[in-house]
């Protein structure tokens, strides 16, 4: 597949994608789709980034893997905005007609973008919360009246406005971090790209010492060892691809 001539396509789908994966967080489904490990790798797959992908996938996944969105708890949005982030870098590599170079490793310039966007991204479910509110009073009062086409118009309502938003946010993300990614390949010194290469090996490393800092010791059972255990095979495993 000839990826230069379907790239415009290809991220144009992959924003859409961002935008229905996000849907599995709250509005649609939960499923585990929306975990930066799973978004990483599907939006990875459909730009041409797997290894970048999964890469930042892993260290977004373990930056709040500590912090369960349990109850009220909002964690910030790392799927979305880390979807985002791999339109922006595959954006920029085809605006620039460049191929990924290991001697300048866009996964650490694209995660101090991500962590903002993150929290950034988190004023989405404030917003699906009360129309999921909506939906559901909506819902009741169609139930009580038996009016079938009402229950699915406020099903949809709140699902279309979660995704336009989410796909709003996408957008965004992308276009910034394209705009920063064009910038850095362009212009910024060999210096700076030598000291990411060297420093890059302590990433995944802080993410687990910030992870490690919001596990509950009295909490920190076999299923949190298994896990971790699991994501650094991975981590592994996607250095060696």
């Amino acid at each position: 597949m000839n990826m230069e001539s379907t790239y415009p396509t290809h991220i144009c789908w992959a924003l859409v994608l961002a935008a229905i994966l996000n849907l599995d967080r709250l509005a649609l489904g939960q499923n585990a789709f929306w975990r930066p490990l799973v978004a990483g790798l599907i939006i990875g797959l459909l730009v041409g980034q797997v290894r970048l992908g999964l890469t930042l996938g892993l260290w977004v996944e373990v930056l709040w893997l500590g912090r369960p969105p349990l109850g009220g708890a909002i964690i910030p949005n790392g799927a979305l905005a880390l979807s985002a982030a791999l339109v922006g870098l595959a954006g920029s590599l085809s605006f620039l007609n460049l191929p990924p170079d290991p001697q300048k490793p866009l996964a650490p310039l694209a995660l101090g973008l991500i962590i903002p966007l993150a929290h950034y991204m988190t004023s989405i479910e404030p917003m699906t919360r009360r129309w999921g509110e909506f939906s559901h009073n909506a819902l009741a009062k169609a139930l009580e009246n038996d009016l079938a086409p009402q229950i699915w118009k406020a099903n949809l309502v709140g699902i279309g406005l979660t995704f336009s938003l989410a796909l709003a946010f996408s957008l965004f993300g992308a276009l910034v971090m394209a705009l920063i990614s064009v910038i850095a390949l362009s212009a910024f010194p060999q210096w700076f790209w030598q000291t990411l290469v060297k420093l890059q090996f302590l990433i995944p490393i802080l993410c687990f010492v910030y992870m490690g800092l919001y596990f509950n010791r009295s909490k920190l059972n076999r299923y949190a060892l298994t896990t971790v255990i699991t994501l650094i095979l991975l981590s592994i495993l996607s250095v060696a691809l």
